[in-house]
């Protein structure tokens, strides 16, 4: 059966909104640039969010906002599905939701990301 125009057009809409979302994601990425983005940031980034996986395994039903480091550590490992399927479902015992519509409202929670950048500066 066709799916309702209204049905196509909201999933057109979010698809839009959040193409929009990691526009800006990556445009505050790619501004920190290589003076900040090396190998040691990449280890760190990644333990930071080691850490923070294991802040969600404790703390389920929480609200975990993370710092932009370890955003783009989570935007990485879902690129690989299967893989963020089973380790989610091994640390987690659970999805783990990546939502970054839930920092736009200004509600202060989401995985937008938070300001800090992960390279220990101020």
């Amino acid at each position: 059966s066709l799916e309702p125009a209204a049905g196509r057009a909201g999933r057109a809409a979010a698809l839009a909104k959040a193409a929009r979302a990691q526009a800006k994601f990556d445009a505050r990425i790619l501004k920190l640039g290589p003076t900040v983005i090396d190998d040691a940031w990449v280890v760190r980034a990644t333990r930071r969010y080691a850490q923070f996986l294991g802040l969600a395994a404790r703390h389920p039903g929480e609200l975990l906002v993370p710092t932009l480091d370890i955003d783009l550590a989570w935007h990485v490992h879902q690129l690989s599905p299967l893989d963020y399927r089973d380790d989610c479902h091994a640390l987690l015992g659970r999805p783990f939701s990546h939502d970054a519509s839930l920092g736009a409202s200004g509600g202060g929670g989401g995985s937008g990301g938070g300001d800090d950048d992960g390279s220990g500066g101020s």
